[in-house]
């Protein structure tokens, strides 16, 4: 398909035969054709949707065109249409993440979850064709997912529309009749990074709001009790898993329910931050935006 376009994309007099065909046809001719980025999956689905879309213009100009050698045979279309198919989802989840105006961690999950779901469907297709192409991308996906599902996965655990619902939900799909171990292993992940967060967010209060240090008596400072000193130092709190469980246990919001006044809200509150600078780094910004314009000039 790329030889085929490159050929039309090569001269404009054949790209304007090729439109005059379009028109005889009666497509629609904004769309055009379009060269694809070959490392870029999305493009190539692209590349692939509009010449599917073109295919009645493309048989045509085989039999006006007798130097046109490179339109897909019948199999080889048959491929494009699987292929397409295949990319789509790709493309979808691309769409999410650059359409959308606040990119926030917790569309991550969703839409990664989408791409395994579709590869762990297709490794085990009865098309060959494609069952080939999907065990090659999951060999490379595999690698991620095992690497970041864990994190993505308790990101989007605070998104309320969520929760643990969505992990458990996920699992399932993902992993099968072993789902209930990795479970097991995820909920470890997170109350043990939940109890890390608690640990340093106990200790950065404490500094903050410690009182004077009484003064020592001499009589009471027996060596072997500064271990208890240190063990009595740290605040027990069962309340924190508490509160993450409490939260886990709460209603969910309906999936559907739009965050955006929230999003925007902080949004508008970090860039209306003031931020200082010194006059140092005044002066050497401004000696650095007055060379790159001499420069420009």
């Amino acid at each position: 398909m790329r030889e085929c376009i490159k050929y039309y994309k090569g001269s404009q007099n054949r790209e304007n035969a090729f439109l005059r065909v379009v028109q005889h046809v009666g497509l629609e001719s904004s769309r055009g054709l379009r060269q694809d980025a070959s490392t870029h999956w999305n493009s190539t689905f692209l590349m692939l949707d509009n010449a599917l879309f073109y295919k009645k213009a493309l048989l045509q100009m085989v039999k006006t065109d007798a130097n046109f050698v490179h339109c897909p045979s019948s199999q080889e279309w048959s491929k494009i249409e699987k292929i397409c198919k295949f990319l789509q989802v790709f493309h979808e989840v691309t769409l999410a993440f650059s359409c959308s105006k606040y990119p926030t961690a917790n569309l991550y999950f969703p839409n990664v979850l989408k791409i395994r779901l579709l590869l762990k469907k297709d490794v085990v297709s009865n098309d060959d064709f494609i069952k080939t192409m999907a065990t090659r991308m999951n060999l490379k996906f595999d690698k991620y997912w095992s690497e970041f599902s864990t994190i993505m996965g308790i990101v989007v655990i605070f998104d309320p529309r969520y929760k643990f619902q969505v992990i458990d939900w996920a699992f399932k799909k993902v992993y099968g009749s072993t789902s209930d171990l990795e479970l097991d292993l995820f909920k470890k992940k997170l109350f043990s990074l939940f109890d890390e967060y608690l640990a340093i967010n106990t200790k950065s209060k404490a500094s903050e709001s410690s009182p004077p240090s009484p003064k020592v008596d001499e009589n009471l400072s027996d060596t072997y009790m500064t271990d208890f000193d240190e063990f009595s130092s740290c605040e027990f709190t069962t309340d924190g898993k508490s509160e993450l469980e409490s939260y886990l246990k709460e209603p969910k919001l309906p999936r559907i329910a739009s965050l955006q006044p929230e999003i925007e809200a902080l949004c508008k509150e970090v860039t209306t931050l003031k931020v200082d600078v010194d006059e140092d780094a005044k002066e050497s910004n401004t000696s650095g935006a007055q060379t790159q314009q001499s420069g420009l000039c």
